[in-house]
């Protein structure tokens, strides 16, 4: 009895569906909340002491026409009242940040455990999948083991349960690894972070979605 107790209530915690809403809206618009935070606190801070701001004009103009050099300690001592003042700004902006790689490492964690939980016994470790993003310049290789690696193995459970489910799209997984890999990339970085929010955006509701539906596979394959 006390082991089916158990049973009933991983079931119950595995079929808890993901929130579109939390996932979608938290990674697509905390950081647009994070940034018009910081741009608020710019402008208020250029309001309540736009010296720094005539200086530096001062400063352009100088080097435009004058021909002199920009002094860096003079730059320096320009935007150190500035910095001061817009750390609340920046500080919204970085939690905001943290807060999105947070739901995204969560949202990975999900999907890994949701093939475990439908049947896919060798699939790897989900925390273990997650976390691995985090660490900086192999999370560039580790991106495609995480999310391309995800869509072959729901793939292949699809093709071994002999579920009716449209195929997750390999190629639009891999465009979305390639083009997060090239925002590093200066100038053409920005465009490629275009791009790449526009596939992650796709691509967000489909694997809730998935993530969803086979958490119904496992509830109804435990309960036969």
């Amino acid at each position: 009895m006390k082991e089916t107790s158990i049973m009933q209530t991983v079931t119950s915690e595995a079929a808890k569906p993901a929130s579109k809403l939390l996932y979608i809206g938290g990674i697509l618009g905390l950081p647009l909340v994070g940034m018009i935070a910081f741009a608020l606190q710019a402008v208020s801070a250029i309001e309540s002491n736009p010296q720094p701001f005539l200086d530096l004009q001062d400063q352009i103009q100088t080097l435009a026409f004058g021909g002199s050099q920009i002094n860096p300690e003079m730059l320096e001592s320009l935007f150190d009242p500035l910095i001061e003042q817009m750390k609340p700004g920046l500080a919204l902006m970085a939690l905001s940040w943290l807060a999105v790689i947070g739901l995204f490492i969560k949202l990975v964690q999900a999907s890994w455990a949701a093939l475990r939980e439908a049947g896919d016994a060798e699939a790897p470790s989900p925390w273990g999948m997650a976390l691995l993003l985090l660490i900086p310049v192999f999370n560039f290789y580790w991106t495609f083991r995480a999310g391309l690696g995800w869509v072959r193995r729901y793939n292949q459970l699809l093709d071994a349960r002999g579920w009716s489910r449209p195929r997750f799209s390999e190629s639009l997984m891999q465009g979305a690894c390639v083009t997060w890999i090239l925002t590093i990339l200066p100038t053409v970085g920005v465009l490629f972070a275009l791009v790449n929010s526009v596939l992650v955006f796709m691509l967000l509701g489909r694997v809730i979605d998935e993530i969803n539906w086979l958490a119904e596979q496992s509830g109804a394959t435990q309960a036969a």
